[in-house]
């Protein structure tokens, strides 16, 4: 009687989630990218602390006729993983917001969020310096019996690989 108990909680647990009238939530991730502006010996320059650097500078990204200026300055507030992709332009933060400032944490933009549940395709002018730089993205999701999507990206009609960019200036 004793193991009994057990094995019927775990049943009927088991078996009022399954019987469940709501519709299911699925996670779809948001598309994003990281950007690195650098010289032309491959120096970082989004480093506020690196000589010639390029924080500050001005830089926009254009996305649905709207031309969004980069923010130099940001914080993140926390959110929670119930949300629907905001695409808020251009960022400037450490590759990896939530660890500490360290050397291996480098200096990013952040591009996006794109809605990761769409089949579509993008082109983003990003204006620096006075010369405009195509960002394509070809987005394909298969819906969400599949779980799967396939992402294509080029910046100035190069291919790019695992979502970074990498803007060479002169």
């Amino acid at each position: 009687m004793k193991k009994l108990i057990p094995i019927l909680t775990v049943f009927l647990c088991v078996m009022s989630v399954a019987c469940t009238t709501e519709e299911m939530i699925y996670d779809v991730y948001p598309i994003e990218l990281v950007m690195d502006v650098c010289d032309k010996n491959g120096n970082s320059l989004l480093n506020p602390e690196a000589p010639g650097n390029v924080v500050g500078e001005d830089m926009t990204i254009e996305y649905k006729g709207e031309v969004y200026p980069i923010q130099w300055k940001t914080d993140h507030p926390e959110r929670s993983r119930y949300y629907l992709a905001v695409f808020m332009g251009m960022w400037h933060h450490r590759k990896n917001r939530y660890e500490p400032a360290l050397d291996q944490n480098v200096w990013v933009i952040r591009i996006g969020e794109l809605p990761g549940d769409e089949k579509k395709e993008y082109t983003l002018p990003i204006t620096f310096r006075g010369k405009t730089h195509t960002l394509y993205i070809n987005h394909k999701w298969y819906g969400v019996n599949s779980r799967r999507n396939k992402t294509e990206i080029t910046f100035d009609g190069k291919k790019v690989k695992a979502h970074e960019i990498k803007l060479v200036v002169e």
